[in-house]
């Protein structure tokens, strides 16, 4: 990663936090900072997908499953899953 893409998230991260302390509706807040609609989303899931993705890896091998539709464990080691966006062609809940 660049200095200026470490700067770009370092950036983001402050302000996606300032905007979840604040108070103001989300539009007011958004036109306060001259920031797009389509830019704080586009860094807010960003985020949300890199904290998913290192939850995840976080979790003991044993304990990393999902529980599907129908409530049987799918464990995501066996099929290979490294982040909530893969799927698995073997496997009817991925």
């Amino acid at each position: 990663m660049t200095d200026k893409q470490r700067y770009q998230m370092e950036r983001w991260k402050l302000l996606i936090e300032d905007e979840t302390r604040n108070e103001m509706k989300l539009k007011d807040w958004l036109k306060l900072r001259g920031i797009t609609k389509d830019a704080y989303y586009y860094w807010l899931h960003k985020f949300q997908r890199e904290n998913i993705d290192s939850a995840l890896q976080e979790l003991p091998a044993q304990k990393t499953g999902l529980i599907s539709p129908n409530g049987s464990t799918v464990n995501l080691n066996a099929h290979k899953i490294k982040s909530v966006n893969d799927s698995c062609i073997n496997c009817s809940y991925c």
